[in-house]
């Protein structure tokens, strides 16, 4: 009786152990990884096999997948994150560093990329030509005014230009004696009097404005809150001679948020306190999405990123953003001087067709005609010539 009973102890635990042993698998099969924190591409499931020899290749096909998709892998990349990231600081990608003072800083915009591109670009250490950067910014601005507009730049200087000493100490020291690249271009020969006196660079406010606001968030790649709230007034009243306190103030909540590029480091979780715009309780009008311009049909759904704000108690018209992702950001706190504003950002440029593109620029110039223009870019989309080459005059006709 006892041999039995032990018998069948043992193949209960048995039992257990392969329960317990299975159920990655069955997790692998009910719920498939989705993550994209190592940064690469999973493997796809293979297709059914349909004949002999598609069967024999099947489990070599297979075998990518399972060690992509095995149970509960998202929850040890995870893991994995928040322990290197507890321990040593670390993020696991070559595209976010941490620097000082709690600050972290993207440090490439994408994998493919040189590591610390985004960061030895805008400060100089890599070498950018200044000639190339002002025949770019020439070409941006005579394509505009081509065509009737009479726009105006504004030059983002990113957070290790304003945040140089949270950058790690070795980088500090490089980014610190090497020239400016944007200040470089805007004092080339090469730059027009008319382009430069349309540029506006606020690297000197606002390297004032962060001794008393975040103008970037510490867990933030771009700028938010009130660094860009403190620049809309500055660049209204540089750009257009708009009082800084003119309109009512726009009210606002302080709310804490995740990293805007926490994606890129799944279970680490850092945030800040950020300012936002409440523009309910401001009486402002806020439409974001395509279904904000129906009249541009597809080029609005291939565009995404774009906003229309009305604020009928503002002192101004109208003013229109074109922008990278910098952009939307700094969008939402404009409406204190404007009635209209329309804001599109141009990542997505590239997609649109020459149909697409020309039913765009018709819509831009048509309400270009009543307010100002503001063509808005951060040193990094500048210096790198990711400004869209873009409203020249064969895409913007």
């Amino acid at each position: 009786m006892k041999r039995h009973q032990a018998k069948l102890a043992t193949c209960l635990v048995g039992m257990v152990i392969a329960a317990a042993l299975s159920i990655p698998a069955v997790n692998s099969l009910t719920r498939a990884s989705q993550t994209t924190g190592d940064n690469r591409v999973l493997a796809p499931k293979p297709t059914k096999p349909r004949s002999i020899d598609d069967l024999l290749k099947y489990p070599k096909q297979l075998e990518p997948w399972i060690n992509d998709h095995f149970g509960f892998r998202d929850n040890l990349i995870e893991l994995n994150n928040q322990l290197r990231h507890a321990f040593f600081g670390q993020f696991p990608t070559i595209q976010v560093i941490s620097g000082r003072d709690g600050r972290i800083f993207l440090s490439s915009h994408g994998t493919s990329l040189p590591e610390y591109s985004a960061i030895t670009i805008p400060c100089g250490v890599t070498p950018t030509a200044p000639e190339r950067v002002a025949g770019l910014l020439n070409g941006l601005h005579q394509s505009f005014l081509r065509e009737g507009i009479d726009a105006r730049i504004m030059i983002v200087p990113s957070a290790p230009i304003i945040y140089p000493e949270a950058l790690p100490a070795w980088l500090e020291a490089r980014c610190r004696k090497a020239a400016s690249p944007v200040e470089s271009a805007l004092a080339s020969a090469q730059l027009e009097a008319q382009t430069l006196n349309a540029i506006y660079y606020p690297k000197t406010e606002m390297l004032a404005l962060k001794e008393r606001v975040a103008v970037f968030p510490k867990s933030w790649f771009h700028w938010g809150g009130a660094g860009p709230r403190e620049v809309a007034g500055l660049s209204a009243e540089h750009f257009w001679k708009i009082r800084r306190l003119e309109g009512a103030a726009i009210a606002e909540t302080l709310n804490r948020v995740p990293s805007d590029i926490g994606h890129l480091f799944p279970g680490v979780n850092l945030t800040s306190e950020v300012e936002f715009p409440d523009h309910p309780r401001s009486g402002i009008e806020a439409c974001l999405g395509p279904k904000c311009f129906p009249s541009l049909g597809v080029a609005a759904d291939k565009l995404q990123e774009m906003a229309f704000y009305r604020n009928a108690g503002a002192p101004h018209q109208r003013l229109i953003i074109l922008s990278d992702s910098f952009g939307r950001y700094i969008a939402s706190w404009y409406p204190r001087y404007f009635k209209e504003v329309i804001h599109f950002s141009t990542n997505s440029w590239t997609q649109l067709d020459a149909a697409e593109k020309r039913k765009f620029s018709a819509y831009i110039k048509e309400q270009a005609k009543i307010g100002h223009t503001l063509l808005l870019y951060h040193d990094g989309s500048t210096l790198w010539n990711s400004v869209p080459g873009g409203f020249g005059a064969d895409q913007i006709n």
